[in-house]
């Protein structure tokens, strides 16, 4: 079997290079269960696999325990100035001993002279596989307390002159201990940068990079011995982005993209996508965009000062304070961990982990408990809604039914309840992160740039972060199917006014959720309002100096929505709403719906599409009847999307035939 060491695709023998990448593979080889390694380590089960090689669980005969073998390929054992780099990394990393940095705890080479290291086997997933499970933002409380452990294992080793260069979700792994208390620990300190010497085709112009956390610096082609923490830092700040708004500060869709984002582009400040954040953690913000300030000298100028920062808000997190290193002589965890993931692959999960994604993402935050029926979206920028009013990535619905206050979950500590799930779930926890979701939705897909206004006409690039998916959009405003125009390239020349609505399907996925965007160029003449029963709301050019605006709420309203100021605007619309206009109340299920100017509450969003259907706006009634067709209950899909399509509602014609 080959491996391709940079998107970590397996291959037949037969094959050389990935046609995906153009990479040379790298030939690989698995050991059987029950193999006995250098007289010391007893093969348990393959447990991943990547473009440096293969990792292993593994028993230590002598001492007992369970460690992680990581296995170098084939053809890099046989490469001497590979093995001399390799030697010298793991040598480095074998001197980090922190509580939150995985350890290092073996170098040799097996019987056919293939080398190998040994590591700390974690139990629990990476940080990669809770944010897939979890579909938007964790917790702020555990988000801050994962960024506060991974900040202390950089400062320890940032002390030692170890800078990591790939610090991204996949390389944090996930602990509970035995008090109860999550520990994350940063994985592969200088080894996982060392894909550099195995080819010379990578996805960003030579530099092998992970794409969505790759500091400026690095973009710019700054030699790895010139870098240095603040580096790291830049991707803490990413992860930290994304762990606070269930997205990454960038998004793109080639090398090109990704390039001109992270060195030109201004992420959407924090406050935007999280108000409740202003209001519980007012430095956060600050914080956050200072790690990912674009210039080095613009962060902060270490982790211990990124520690010093997160301090008022984490200094109750932890029991007690981890020493900054501690003795080779008295290792803080001793037995090893899996899995050494490539810069663009999924994470490996270890196979018996203690916790699950799902128990992490548990703990009570600003989203509501709901009742069966209506969903929680993901707070986060959004297009204007639609007749479905879903276009986001989230959770979907379960079975719906009318809107009705529930009781809130019982505050038990979640720390408690984590070290109850060791005892109680012990492996089992991992088949629940497997088999949580049988057939995995495809990626909802990203418009770029996003629906609004703008100076002059746009390219429009549609992408989608699943593999091997295929992309339908229209752009007249009818909801996309998979008998619509494939997308092959950017869309140019739309006229403004332009609404562009997506969806996308990948093999052995389900598929995704519509995306839209209405785009408007504001040096282009204004093209009729289309008509907001058929399409749905969709904003116009700002009108916020005429003054029928000023006066009417529900034009106040679209016009704050238009410019993001959603708080504002779910005020306004809630005022027009009340007053009957029905229009502003789409609007309204549609905020509420996405979490979008406050915390989302998903039965008022259910409530509202509810009364503004039951009053007449017939948009509204497809987007309640999206929502039942998205918790599998299909006959009150019908029965929405028939009313809606009984009322001349094109979408909702088209809904109903799908929904047969």
């Amino acid at each position: 079997m080959k491996t391709c060491p940079v998107c970590d695709t397996a291959f037949p023998d037969q094959r050389n290079t990935c046609p995906t990448d153009g990479a040379v593979l790298i030939e690989t080889r698995e050991l059987e269960p029950d193999r006995i390694i250098r007289n010391k380590y007893r093969i348990i089960r393959k447990v991943g696999q990547g473009g440096m090689g293969i990792v292993y669980l593994a028993e230590h005969s002598l001492l007992g325990g369970q460690v992680a073998l990581k296995f170098l390929a084939v053809e890099l054992s046989r490469n001497p100035q590979f093995v001399k780099r390799f030697r010298n990394e793991a040598r480095a990393a074998y001197q980090l001993r922190h509580p939150n940095i995985v350890e290092v705890t073996d170098l040799d080479q097996d019987e056919d002279g293939i080398l190998f290291i040994a590591m700390e086997y974690v139990p629990g997933p990476s940080l990669r596989a809770v944010l897939r499970e979890t579909k938007g933002p964790l917790p702020t409380g555990r988000a801050l307390q994962i960024t506060h452990d991974v900040a202390a294992g950089l400062a320890a080793a940032h002390a030692r002159g170890a800078i990591h260069r790939d610090i991204k979700p996949e390389n944090i792994l996930l602990r509970v201990e035995p008090d109860g208390r999550l520990q994350a620990k940063v994985l592969d300190f200088g080894i996982a940068v060392m894909t550099d010497n195995i080819t010379n085709v990578s996805r960003t112009h030579g530099l092998l990079l992970t794409p969505e956390y790759a500091a400026p610096e690095q973009w710019r082609g700054t030699p790895a011995n010139e870098l240095d923490g603040r580096t790291d830092l830049y991707a803490v700040g990413g992860m930290l982005y994304e762990m606070l708004t269930g997205r990454t500060p960038f998004h793109a869709v080639n090398p090109e993209g990704w390039m001109f984002r992270h060195l030109q582009g201004v992420p959407e400040p924090l406050n935007s996508l999280r108000p409740d954040l202003a209001r519980d953690y007012p430095e956060l913000e600050s914080i956050v965009m200072r790690l990912i300030a674009r210039e080095r000298e613009e962060r902060f100028p270490s982790a211990a000062a990124l520690l010093e920062a997160l301090a008022p808000m984490t200094s109750g997190m932890h029991a007690a304070p981890a020493p900054l290193m501690s003795s080779r002589s008295t290792p803080a965890h001793p037995v090893p961990t899996p899995v050494l993931p490539p810069a663009t692959s999924p994470a490996i999960i270890p196979v018996e982990p203690a916790f699950t994604p799902a128990t992490l993402s548990a703990q009570p935050v600003a989203t509501p408990v709901l009742q069966p029926g209506i969903a929680t979206h993901a707070a986060g920028a959004a297009e204007p809604p639609n007749a479905i009013g879903t276009n986001k990535q989230a959770p979907a619905p379960v079975a719906l039914q009318p809107p009705a206050p529930l009781p809130r979950r019982s505050p038990l500590p979640k720390f408690a309840l984590w070290a109850a799930l060791l005892v109680v779930l012990g492996a089992g926890a991992w088949f629940g992160v497997r088999f949580l979701r049988t057939t995995p939705p495809t990626a909802v897909p990203v418009l770029i740039p996003a629906g609004g206004t703008y100076s002059e006409p746009q390219l429009i690039a549609i992408s989608d972060a699943t593999s091997q998916a295929t992309i339908h959009y229209t752009i007249d405003g009818t909801p996309p199917t998979e008998a619509s125009l494939v997308y092959s390239q950017p869309l140019d020349g739309l006229p403004s006014g332009t609404v562009v609505r997506a969806i996308a399907a990948a093999p052995g996925h389900t598929r995704s959720r519509g995306i839209t965007g209405v785009y408007i160029w504001s040096g282009a003449a204004n093209l009729p309002a289309k008509d907001q029963e058929s399409t749905g709301p969709a904003p116009q050019a700002p009108a916020e100096a005429n003054p029928a605006v000023q006066a009417n709420p529900y034009e106040q309203a679209k016009s704050a929505y238009e410019h993001k100021r959603y708080a504002e605007a779910r005020t306004l619309f809630g005022q027009a709403c009340d007053g009957g206009e029905v229009r502003a109340c789409n609007y309204l299920g549609y905020l509420y719906a996405q979490g979008l100017g406050g915390g989302p509450d998903a039965q008022k969003a259910g409530t509202i599409y509810q009364h503004a259907c039951e009053h007449g706006n017939l948009a509204s009634c497809a987007s309640l009847g999206s929502l039942y067709e998205d918790a599998g209950n299909n006959s009150e899909a019908r029965k929405y999307f028939k009313k809606a399509c009984d009322g001349g509602i094109a979408e909702g014609c088209t809904l109903l035939r799908g929904a047969q």
